[in-house]
């Protein structure tokens, strides 16, 4: 995608996706975060409709997984499949609006929850998270980057990154289970 007439790729397009599957519990749970990983491995091999079957194998699995949601609007929309990627987008919202239902300061689930709306262009209430992340967390350093740069954020969220892109190793990364 072309940004300012310069083509940019997404420092945060997966890595989002799978910031919270550290916390996550549950065999379906943990079946559906396993197709998701699949997934985002065949999308860095380049190989986005088996990507696109992975997540929606894992939603059929785990419904309430908003990640899955999230990694499957990107792949839509990157396919210029506007409508689908709008649907996932509006029920990872939904699900994440659950989890915080339960756990109104995780700051991981804000932060998706910020991305999501941000992709959405209803900056108001990405702001709205961002800015609670930054009330329980003011140092953290991912709410006061996305706040800064929520436009460009929003528009290099929805791009694919190229198979072996130097994103592959952040998105890696952020798949290791926290300690």
């Amino acid at each position: 995608m072309k940004i300012d007439g310069k083509m940019r790729y997404p420092v945060f397009s997966i890595v989002l996706i799978m910031l919270l599957f550290a916390s996550c519990s549950g065999d379906p749970q943990k079946k559906a975060e396993k197709l998701a990983r699949k997934a985002l491995d065949a999308q860095l091999a380049g190989e986005y409709e088996t990507a696109v079957q992975f997540l929606e194998d894992a939603i059929e699995i785990h419904p309430e997984l908003a990640e899955a949601y999230i990694g499957l609007g990107q792949l839509y929309h990157y396919q210029e499949k506007r409508k689908e990627a709008r649907d996932c987008y509006q029920k990872a919202i939904e699900c994440l609006d659950k989890r915080l239902e339960s756990n109104p300061n995780d700051v991981r689930t804000l932060i998706n929850q910020a991305g999501v709306y941000a992709v959405l262009l209803k900056y108001s209430n990405a702001r709205r998270y961002l800015s609670k992340v930054l009330e329980i967390e003011p140092e953290n350093r991912t709410a006061q980057y996305l706040l800064q740069n929520m436009r460009e954020f929003a528009g290099a969220w929805n791009q694919v990154p190229p198979p072996h892109s130097s994103e592959q190793k952040i998105q890696r990364e952020m798949l290791a289970p926290l300690p």
